[in-house]
């Protein structure tokens, strides 16, 4: 059962290593989503905004991960 338990830990880590940048990603997603639909948003302008705010989102986790292994 604790093999079980390891493998299925280590499957979900491979999906979500980092919780914060999960959760962003799937805020940002929701906003554009929201903006599509119901604030006519046309979905170019919100495939830019999945653009930018997915690779700033990325660019800040990896910046936050960088500081904390240079003990900063």
């Amino acid at each position: 059962m604790n093999l079980l338990k390891a493998v299925w830990k280590e499957a979900i880590g491979l999906f979500v290593d980092d919780e914060l940048l999960a959760g962003l990603c799937v805020a940002l997603i929701a906003v554009a989503t929201v903006a599509v639909l119901w604030l006519t948003m046309p979905p170019l302008v919100a495939g830019a905004v999945l653009l930018i705010g997915c690779i700033l989102i990325l660019g800040w986790s990896v910046g936050t991960a960088a500081g904390r292994r240079n003990g900063q």
